[in-house]
């Protein structure tokens, strides 16, 4: 079995106070209309609250703000005009049990 499996591998989603990336990549990808950077950060605020942590398959602990350089760097999350928008060709799925769960609740 491969080591490099997603933290949330052995508890399968997110917990209250620490939400996984690919929550953020779904919210933004099923937005309508499109997020602006700001009113991400409000509504995930509203849905989880300020003081929540996120993880992904590869970083753990991150605010909101470093989740979201993390996912822009990477070009899972892109902007244009303004606009966020995911790439679903750069979200990761391999071992990781929340990416299937979020897309299905779609």
């Amino acid at each position: 079995m491969n080591d490099n499996r997603c933290p949330c591998y052995n508890t399968g989603m997110t917990t209250s106070t620490d939400i996984h990336g690919h929550e953020v990549l779904a919210l933004v990808a099923q937005a309508a209309p499109p997020f602006t950077m700001e009113s991400l950060r409000a509504t995930a605020a509203a849905r989880w609250g300020a003081e929540v942590r996120y993880h992904t398959c590869s970083a753990t602990g991150m605010t909101l703000d470093a989740l979201l350089e993390f996912l822009l760097a990477r070009g899972k999350i892109v902007t244009i005009r303004g606009l966020l928008a995911t790439d679903p060709a750069k979200i990761c799925n391999q071992y990781c049990p929340v990416i299937s769960q979020v897309t299905a609740k779609g």
